[in-house]
């Protein structure tokens, strides 16, 4: 195989490699791997990817997939540098977004949120932990909003490999129904973004143009509720 393979679960984190792809131009493949179905715990894919999770990523030449979103999302963009950020700083700064989102937001809000039965087998414990992974995420959304103040991407001026991921939880919010528009400065940062060709054309391609189309219909006001599809 010559060509990179995506393997994608569209409205998952692994949306965020895809829009990149469609970023950068280079030629790639989706394949399609629905979590909601149980597609990434199948054994077809286990083969592929031990971890069983999206995304992973088939680089031509190499035995094993690369995984873990960060490591996608930076070897996407290899090869176009004004998606990559410029000086040590910069670079220490995508990570420390890249850290904070999947590690924190991710794993302790949504993961925690989501699929709780990971952290504790007696469901005893699972609204409390729920209720809490809720608060998890308010407190990274805060975070979030001030990190973003002030400035129009999330490494400053410049849009970068970190938006597209700030765009995946942006939407989660959505869908677990919080008041997102709140946070003004991450709302004006998402209704830059979804005009974006690229992810247009990505979200479109994962089946998600409806999602998409209720994000800018909230972030204009026609949907007055967080009530995403």
């Amino acid at each position: 195989m010559s060509e990179l393979i995506l393997y994608h679960s569209p409205g998952t984190c692994s949306s965020a490699a895809h829009v990149l792809l469609e970023e950068t131009g280079e030629p790639y493949r989706l394949d399609l791997r629905l979590v909601r179905n149980g597609e990434t715990s199948s054994e077809a894919y286990l083969r592929i990817n031990p971890k069983g999770r999206v995304p992973a990523l088939h680089i031509p030449g190499q035995e094993r997939v690369l995984t873990e979103l960060p490591a996608v999302c930076w070897y996407i963009t290899r090869n176009t540098p004004e998606l990559r950020p410029q000086g040590h700083i910069a670079e220490a700064r995508a990570l420390e977004w890249f850290n904070y989102l999947s590690g924190t937001l991710h794993t302790a809000g949504y993961g925690l949120l989501w699929r709780t039965q990971r952290f504790a087998e007696n469901a005893a414990f699972h609204d409390e932990m729920q209720q809490k992974a809720r608060k998890n995420v308010q407190e990274c959304n805060d975070h979030i909003e001030a990190s973003l103040a002030g400035r129009p991407w999330a490494l400053g001026d410049s849009y970068s490999l970190i938006d597209p991921f700030l765009l995946v939880f942006y939407t989660w919010g959505l869908l677990i129904g919080m008041d997102m528009r709140r946070h003004a400065a991450w709302t004006d940062h998402t209704g830059r973004i979804v005009l974006r060709p690229a992810v247009q054309r990505a979200y479109a391609q994962g089946g998600l143009q409806t999602r998409l189309d209720d994000v800018g219909a909230y972030l204009d006001g026609r949907l007055a509720e967080p009530k995403i599809r």
